[in-house]
């Protein structure tokens, strides 16, 4: 239940989905669904459905990752406007010690808001070391290139650039 005074599916949100794993491969799927919602301050979505799937295949220190999603959120349903993202992704991971992992990903996001489209590719190399079982030091470098309406889509490419390079670095610790 959504938690709207009067309705049971406002704002409710229901889901489904399958996981497989084995000591090599992994793969999943899943599909969700957002209601109705409105949103204080920014106003009403008509619906949202996301569906995604990944797969992971490991031969020794290697594990090849890969994916894809599409979402489509109902903006105004007087309009029949609506969001369109799609997402791509594939990867690699080598694990080269037991506490040190190296992982390079690509991910393709196709987005299409009222009719405009636009693409985003990101390209990212990262290494991991884990000082424990639940702590790990990180470092990512990543580029990012906008196309079509994303160079000039304020939200979603907030500096305009039609690129960008990213380095992050810094400790992830889990409790």
């Amino acid at each position: 239940m959504g938690g709207v005074a009067g309705s049971i599916d406002d704002g409710s949100t229901r889901g489904v989905g399958f996981n497989y794993r084995t000591n090599t491969l992994k793969f999943g799927f899943g599909y969700t669904h957002k209601s109705k919602q409105i949103v204080a301050g920014v106003g009403p979505y008509f619906g949202n459905n996301e569906y995604t799937a990944g797969a992971a295949y490991t031969i020794g220190p290697v594990t090849a990752l890969g994916g894809w999603s599409n979402q489509i959120q109902n903006t105004s349903a007087a309009a029949g406007e609506s969001v369109k993202n799609q997402f791509l992704w594939g990867g690699l991971r080598y694990q080269v010690t037991p506490f040190t992992r190296i992982i390079g990903a690509y991910y393709d996001n196709k987005n299409v808001t009222s009719g405009v489209n636009g693409r985003k590719d990101v390209a990212i190399i990262g290494i991991t070391y884990a000082l424990s079982k639940t702590t790990l030091l990180y470092a990512d470098v990543d580029y990012t290139k906008y196309r079509g309406g994303e160079i000039t889509n304020i939200t979603l490419n907030p500096s305009l650039h039609p690129s960008q390079t990213g380095i992050s670095f810094g400790m992830n610790h889990l409790f």
